[in-house]
């Protein structure tokens, strides 16, 4: 903020409404996009390259897939009811879903909400009321963490809502089956078409995107707002200070995606 002559002879400020910004010359210019935009424009660029690997489950993606996808499943999400500024809760380990889900909240201009996937019922409740969050997409199970299951301890009546969570709506499950109170990840993915991707809400650069929640050292965890432009622009000058160019066509990720660490 800056102060006029007359704000620094009385000792005070001027006080300006709206988003602050810290102006200052450097090298090259801030990318204004959306981390949809940065998805298309890598689906353009490098297509048939494989964008993601998950080797614990022997999976992969292709931009060209990861970009259709999410575009599909975007479109499925407004079929659900979610609008622009909902929160989606993604309660889950890293794989192939985990970022379809960020880029198609992203693409529909949804704010994900990354919640630990070792959170006790108590500690989703907690994170879930915190946020508002009114769609929640997670596994039913991954190896010794039930899922499922804890969500039942935490609402009952999965098919009825709850009043311990009362703005979760819709709960999709990454899941070979159908569970009750719950839609299935791929019916979700299937239930989008041309006309819905098409009238998908127009995101800027400066909406939240992402919400991530600090480790509760002092207190019970506390959310974080991050924008488009944050991430685009950290993840591009990290890369860009650790050298990283289209000469490495590989980056070993060992670090969760739920963490700003790992998904920035």
């Amino acid at each position: 903020m800056q102060a006029t002559e007359k704000d620094k002879e009385s000792g005070t400020m001027s006080r300006k409404s709206g988003l602050s910004y810290l102006h200052n010359p450097g090298s090259e210019p801030l990318r204004y996009m959306t981390l949809f935009n940065l998805l298309e424009s890598a689906a353009a660029r490098y297509g048939p390259t494989e964008a993601f690997v998950s080797l614990f489950d022997n999976r992969k993606v292709t931009y060209t897939e990861l970009h259709r996808d999410a575009d599909q499943l975007a479109s499925g999400f407004r079929r659900l009811g979610l609008v622009r500024g909902d929160r989606i809760g993604l309660w889950a380990p890293n794989g192939i879903e985990w970022v379809t889900t960020m880029y198609a909240a992203a693409r529909g201009g949804l704010i994900t909400v990354c919640l630990n996937p070792g959170y006790e019922a108590n500690e989703l409740k907690y994170c879930l009321n915190k946020c508002g969050v009114k769609a929640l997409v997670c596994p039913d199970v991954y190896r010794t963490l039930d899922f499922y299951g804890k969500l039942c301890t935490l609402i009952p009546d999965l098919s009825s809502g709850n009043v311990e969570v009362p703005t979760l709506k819709t709960i999709i499950m990454i899941s070979q089956q159908k569970l009750r109170g719950t839609y299935n990840y791929c019916e979700v993915l299937a239930m989008g078409d041309e006309t819905d991707i098409e009238q998908q809400s127009e995101v800027s650069p400066d909406d939240i995107c992402n919400i991530q929640f600090s480790s509760g050292t002092t207190g019970l965890p506390k959310p974080a707002c991050l924008t488009h432009f944050q991430i685009v622009n950290a993840a591009y000058f990290i890369g860009k200070r650790m050298n990283l160019d289209e000469s490495q066509q590989k980056l070993c990720l060992q670090l969760p995606l739920f963490h700003v660490f790992g998904v920035v």
